[in-house]
């Protein structure tokens, strides 16, 4: 009888044991699922924002410096100026003071066929177009003041040589009505005879076209006539009775009213104006 309890007895115990150790592997489960449940996210680090660049105030148009003009001297006595230069950014002013009556006279050299040149007073007048091609002037001055010869091209560094003259003289009466000229086919040519005052010039009206040659010669017996001819639409002078000569021959440039004046060297001229 008495193996029989020890035997069971020691199955009891074994048991007991065994239940034990079951609760405490249960037990350790749950702690680490606890631990799981629990356990706290790693946050991520923060990325950083580039820095923002300071906006930087706008900057002021640069602006061009103008260049100042060039100021013609002419001596007690007068006389004749040259310059040889080049246009800056296109562009060239000289100017000169001179008195009512004076006659002043403007020739331009220039390769660039499309350099300009423009005769204004300081008023605001003007004397001469910028024209292309019309490259010479000659006129009396009305006012005392100062005047501005322009030089301008779309080409910036254009070479020119510019001469200038400006002589005494008074101012002159111009006809009241410009002796007009008809030539054609028919007739290519006309001679007309006449007489001029001191302090008068005798002025003809010709109609003439584009690629024309023009002839014109005043002949006196004393020698003592000058001829000036000049584009009514254009402004140009092509020829000034400055240059001291009495005739003229050229190719027209554009089709218009051509003055051609006869002015005397002294009191008094007869003369004969062939055309």
């Amino acid at each position: 009888m008495y193996p029989i309890r020890s035997t069971h007895f020691a199955r009891s115990t074994l048991n007991t044991i065994l239940c034990v150790l079951c609760l405490l592997a249960l037990a350790g489960c749950g702690s680490d699922s606890s631990a799981q449940a629990t356990e706290t996210p790693t946050a991520l680090p923060a990325t950083a924002s580039a820095p923002t660049q300071p906006t930087q105030p706008p900057q002021p148009t640069a602006t061009a410096t103008p260049i100042p003009p060039t100021r013609v001297e002419f001596g007690a006595d007068n006389g004749k100026q040259s310059f040889s230069s080049e246009l800056v950014d296109g562009e060239a002013d000289f100017v000169l003071n001179a008195h009512a009556g004076q006659r002043l006279s403007i020739e331009l050299g220039a390769a660039d066929p499309a350099l300009t040149l423009a005769v204004a007073g300081a008023d605001g007048a003007q004397l001469k177009p910028a024209v292309a091609g019309a490259n010479r002037w000659a006129g009396i001055l009305p006012t005392t003041q100062e005047y501005h010869i322009q030089l301008h091209s779309p080409q910036a560094g254009s070479g020119f040589t510019l001469n200038l003259i400006l002589v005494n003289g008074q101012a002159v009466a111009r006809s009241a009505e410009p002796v007009r000229i008809a030539l054609d086919a028919t007739k290519p040519d006309a001679v007309m005879e006449g007489a001029v005052e001191a302090g008068t010039a005798n002025d003809y009206l010709l109609y003439a076209q584009a690629g024309q040659t023009l002839s014109v010669e005043a002949a006196s017996a004393q020698n003592n006539v000058f001829l000036s001819i000049k584009g009514v639409t254009d402004g140009q002078t092509y020829k000034s009775e400055l240059d001291g000569a009495a005739a003229w021959n050229g190719v027209l440039p554009i089709s218009q009213e051509y003055l051609i004046s006869v002015l005397p060297a002294g009191a008094h001229a007869d003369y004969s104006l062939a055309v």
